[in-house]
């Protein structure tokens, strides 16, 4: 078997590999949104790397802001930036 073959996956051996529900490779394989070879009337076999490549554009970036301090960039305040009124004392006050 060469290098093409070993890189084929039953539809179990995904699911098992890539933590993927049954039903979930079910409906990529019926919308043709991840490439698949079939294998008589009911078989099919997956290329990893057509799996994996599905895999990488759903990938969904995180954030920036909410790495490192995002208060002083988004215009929050803290209770120590505003002051809190402490027994006695009103905000208004101060």
């Amino acid at each position: 078997m060469g290098k093409f073959m070993t890189d084929l996956l039953t539809p179990a051996q995904a699911r098992k590999e890539y933590n993927l529900g049954r039903d979930f490779v079910r409906a990529l394989i019926r919308a043709r949104k991840i490439p698949f070879i079939p294998v008589g009337l009911r078989k099919v076999l997956l290329p990893r790397d057509g799996i994996e490549a599905y895999l990488r554009r759903k990938i969904v970036p995180a954030k920036r802001e909410y790495f490192g301090s995002h208060r002083k960039s988004s215009g929050l305040h803290t209770y120590q930036d505003k002051g809190v009124a402490g027994v006695g004392q009103s905000n208004y006050e101060r």
